[in-house]
């Protein structure tokens, strides 16, 4: 099969705009892209700067919950949830983990999967966890 480029945007990337992940979102029918400091919404091949209004330089991944309207944007050791179709702010669970890598959310399950990387140690394990971030 050959595949044909539909559509190009540019990106201008530095080192605290450079796209650390990306998500469809069924709910918005758009897609969300988050920085290590912003979160963007690609509207129509327009990108949509800064919408949560809040500065990090400590984004790492993102996932959603579109049935129940729910964001999750995790950092080193911290999960944020928005409201999807507001994005606003709603609550911040603070885990005793550090260095979240990859977030994943499963609506089926209501669980979350975690990619945890322990750096000095070399080491990177999967866990999993259910919405009141108990360890499954």
């Amino acid at each position: 099969m050959t595949l044909l480029l539909h559509r190009q945007t540019h990106w201008p990337s530095t080192d605290l705009s450079t796209i650390l992940d990306l998500h469809w979102s069924n709910h918005r029918e758009q897609f969300v892209i988050l920085t290590r400091e912003d979160l963007y919404i690609l509207v129509k091949n327009v990108i949509l700067n800064d919408v949560l209004h809040k500065k990090s330089k400590n984004f790492r991944t993102l996932t959603s919950d579109d049935a129940q309207n729910a964001l999750f944007i995790a950092t080193t050791n911290t999960i944020e949830e928005y409201l999807l179709s507001i994005l606003n702010f709603s609550k911040r669970r603070n885990l005793d983990r550090e260095n979240i890598y990859s977030l994943r959310f499963n609506s089926k399950a209501n669980q979350f999967g975690l990619i945890i990387g322990k750096f000095h140690e070399h080491k990177w394990y999967f866990e999993v966890i259910n919405r009141l971030m108990i360890r499954l």
